[in-house]
């Protein structure tokens, strides 16, 4: 989608990326502000400024936060080594 139908949704809060730009990155409002999250960056997130490419490309859609894995396979881990009440497991499954 173009920058101007995405806007709509940057300010009901959605998060929004490009689509060639790194899988968790994305921009988003903070304190009124448009904030750049970079993954792995020392000054994140920081304020973003569109370049003239950003702003005229077709290639905007909604960022969808990738899901990691770890939690579910250590929960696995824990229930496996039974160190834990059942009640306990299912409130972690939930979590997840």
């Amino acid at each position: 989608m173009k920058f101007e139908d995405a806007l709509p949704l940057l300010r009901e809060c959605k998060r929004i990326r490009r689509r060639f730009w790194d899988k968790e990155t994305y921009i988003e409002i903070v304190e009124e502000k448009i904030a750049v999250h970079v993954p792995h960056h020392r000054f994140n997130p920081g304020e973003w400024v569109g370049e003239r490419a950003d702003l005229l490309s077709d290639d905007w859609e909604v960022f969808e936060e990738v899901k990691k894995k770890v939690k579910k396979y250590l929960v696995l881990y824990i229930i496996s080594q039974k160190k834990i009440s059942k009640r306990y497991t299912q409130i972690l499954f939930l979590y997840n």
